[in-house]
């Protein structure tokens, strides 16, 4: 549920809002920058959250690599932003 309120409903792949509402918020699936059975941390920072097509992507698609490293830096950009809110 973390990463659902941290991505405030929208799709951290693809930029728009979750595909739709379920009784407890957005629907957004959680999606590992790093797998946990290849020693990727089990922190908050190494999730992010995406619609079920993009998740999907993430695993299956022939640009799954690239698509991962466009996680990787929107992740970051988004982890600096809200670095940068916090001190401000």
């Amino acid at each position: 549920m973390y990463v659902v309120l941290h991505s405030n409903g929208i799709c951290e792949g693809f930029g728009e809002e979750a595909p739709f509402e379920t009784k407890k918020g957005p629907y957004l699936e959680c999606h590992q920058l790093h797998r946990l059975c290849d020693g990727g941390p089990d922190h908050p920072k190494n999730v992010t959250a995406l619609c079920p097509n993009c998740h999907t992507r993430a695993h299956y698609a022939i640009s799954a690599r690239s698509f991962k490293d466009e996680l990787l830096s929107k992740v970051a950009q988004l982890e600096e932003n809200n670095d940068s809110a916090k001190l401000a």
